[in-house]
């Protein structure tokens, strides 16, 4: 198990929000993946609007390839299943994502 610290940490990789992570963060442990994702989504239905805002600001712009790729680079373990294909992805293929 992680420490708050740390699993703030990984949190904060998948929402850049500071208080979904906090408010997720002291919730855990979970029962199920079900329960985690659940919270989860009622937590950030729950946020206002500068707490999405701040958490897009952690998204790469729209049309911005080099942030799109650095991104994906520095999380490339986490989006394994996911985004997976996007580190082999072509320029136009990143410009599409974009």
């Amino acid at each position: 198990a992680l420490s708050p610290t740390a699993r703030a940490e990984a949190l904060g990789t998948c929402c850049g929000a500071t208080a979904w992570v906090a408010a997720l963060n002291q919730q855990f442990p979970f029962a199920s993946a079900a329960a985690l994702h659940e919270a989860a989504e009622r937590i950030w239905d729950n946020l206002g609007e500068a707490d999405w805002r701040e958490a897009f600001t952690h998204h790469p712009k729209i049309g911005d390839v080099n942030a799109l790729r650095e991104k994906f680079a520095s999380t490339a373990t986490w989006a394994a299943g996911e985004q997976g294909a996007v580190q082999q992805a072509s320029q136009e293929t990143l410009e599409a994502l974009a």
